[in-house]
């Protein structure tokens, strides 16, 4: 037992602060990945609103021509347009790309 116990509410406002500065920070560091490239492995079937994971482990949506069910398990070259973040019951989000 720990001795005096942190009140309940407490307990939640300090659990709150936590998250809301895990997504600002998430947030920071997927804008900063805007204007880069990545390798994406496209997944089999899409994961909150992405439908691949890059190699540092950013889900990613994009945009191409082909057919994406010829590539599940490949990897292709995208380039970062943009965040996602417009499903606000999530902590994060994910990278809008375009592929090259």
């Amino acid at each position: 037992n720990i001795t005096p116990k942190v009140p309940n509410h407490l307990i939640h406002y300090r659990a709150q602060q936590l998250r809301e500065l895990s997504r600002e920070r998430y947030s920071l560091a997927a804008v900063e990945q805007i204007g880069t490239t990545k390798k994406v492995m496209i997944l089999k079937k899409p994961a909150h609103g992405a439908v691949g994971l890059s190699r540092d482990y950013w889900p990613v949506d994009f945009t191409t021509n082909k057919n994406r069910d010829e590539f599940v398990g490949q990897e292709i070259a995208v380039r970062i347009t943009g965040y996602d973040q417009s499903n606000s019951s999530r902590m994060d989000g994910f990278l809008k790309a375009v592929e090259i």
